[in-house]
């Protein structure tokens, strides 16, 4: 099981969110396992130096008319 560092902005982000998004925490769970199996997800952004990965995730919050996902940012 890989370890999964959390950045101090995106606990400030997802502080904000999560008062917003009730559900946030359980709709990232999925993306958090799939890191701590090893296995990387998303799409790659390209143009920058480093390797990094955009991930979506449901958000289970918004009503079912409207189409809405969470984006994470993975290196």
């Amino acid at each position: 099981m890989k370890e999964i560092q959390i950045t101090e902005p995106f606990k400030r982000r997802f502080k904000k969110l999560k008062k917003r998004y009730r559900q946030i925490k359980k709709d990232i769970q999925p993306i958090i396992n799939e890191l701590q199996q090893g296995n990387l997800i998303g799409n790659q952004i390209t143009g920058v130096s480093q390797i990094i990965y955009k991930a979506r995730a449901k958000n289970s919050d918004i009503p079912i008319a409207k189409v809405e996902a969470i984006g994470s940012f993975i290196k």
